[in-house]
């Protein structure tokens, strides 16, 4: 999916359905270092979009915090069927996202054009 791809999916979204966004914040130097993006689609179908921790900041369960209050918020929608896209090369986020219950189902093979 390209950024147009999804800016698209997002808007849309975020007029039909839910997006939300979960920010991590050092609070000695105030600033930023990690996030996590998640939605609910019209058809209820909760998603984590995008996930990420600066990587300093990495092994501190800054991400599994942040996907837990991803989560949290989809349960208390009524959200009953979660899904998380893992790209090609990020086989080793497989073990992140099975603590939270998430595992494969299907490995879908994409043809690239020249």
């Amino acid at each position: 999916m390209n950024l147009g791809d999804q800016k698209a999916y997002f808007e849309k979204n975020a007029s039909t359905g839910t997006v939300r966004l979960d920010l991590a914040r050092d609070p000695v130097t105030d600033r930023f270092v990690g996030y996590c993006v998640s939605s609910i689609s019209p058809d209820n179908t909760g998603e984590i979009e995008s996930i990420f921790v600066e990587p300093d900041y990495r092994l501190h369960h800054i991400g599994s915090n942040l996907i837990s209050r991803a989560l949290d918020s989809m349960d208390a929608c009524g959200v009953r069927r979660k899904r998380v896209s893992v790209g090609d090369g990020n086989e080793e986020a497989w073990v992140f996202y099975r603590k939270f219950g998430f595992y494969a189902r299907m490995t879908i093979l994409v043809q690239k054009k020249d």
